[in-house]
């Protein structure tokens, strides 16, 4: 595989991480605290929106801000045997860089959940959705920025896929919530952990669920260009 610049992943998130590794992709991670409050209220406008704030966050810090930081940036790559080999670039000092930000909420009827980062608001939201279907949906943003901090070219869009979550009991919420688990996930479960028992089944794309569709990527990656096998 083929890769034209290096990636600046703009989240911390350590699923995020693994998932642009095992794809075989040269990256580092840059995470920022982009504001999160916003007014839409359709599922797909918000997740969208989002993922482009925190891809234009660390774009400003790093471009705009603190231009010193891509030396660091270019020391932490992370390259493994299988990554691939980049095109147009030197690692060491790139022509440009793809800066990706992503996020996810859950929607079911009329309401829209988001991380609870209390346990009461946790057990809130498990508690509307046990025994109840509802959907995922990860926004996907990503800018190509030349090494001057130009911004050339840049993309958004959204996943969605639906879970199906089983009738369980208070006693399961309320001891799943004191894991800690669910107080930085959206609708305050994650399928990649313990919150896996609460769920009978999926419709969709397990990667879009954690929060991260990996395959969307690669795929608009190759439509312009970028990436390449």
């Amino acid at each position: 595989m083929f890769q034209k610049y290096p990636i600046i992943l703009s989240s911390g998130s350590p699923r995020r991480k693994e998932l642009l590794e095992t794809s075989g992709l040269i990256f580092a991670t840059h995470p920022t605290d982009a504001d999160e409050s916003i007014d839409v209220t359709i599922p797909q406008d918000v997740v969208t929106e989002l993922a482009h704030r925190k891809a234009y966050a660390s774009y400003e810090d790093i471009f705009k801000d603190h231009p010193e930081y891509l030396n660091e940036i270019n020391d932490s790559m992370i390259v493994t045997d299988h990554s691939a080999s980049l095109l147009d670039s030197d690692l060491s000092s790139p022509n440009a860089y793809i800066i990706i930000g992503s996020d996810t909420v859950v929607a079911m009827d009329d309401q829209i959940l988001g991380k609870p980062h209390t346990n009461e608001n946790a057990l809130k939201m498990l508690n509307t959705l046990s025994g109840h279907m509802h959907t995922v949906y990860t926004g996907l943003c990503f800018m190509v920025v030349s090494r001057d901090g130009t911004i050339m070219d840049q993309y958004s869009s959204y996943e969605k896929s639906d879970v199906y979550m089983r009738d369980f009991s208070e006693k399961e919420a309320i001891d799943y919530v004191k894991s800690g688990e669910p107080l930085d996930k959206a609708g305050a479960y994650g399928i990649q952990g313990i919150g896996t028992r609460l769920i009978t089944h999926i419709n969709g794309d397990y990667n879009t669920i954690v929060g991260f569709p990996i395959s969307r990527l690669i795929r608009e990656l190759m439509n312009k260009e970028l990436v390449s096998f």
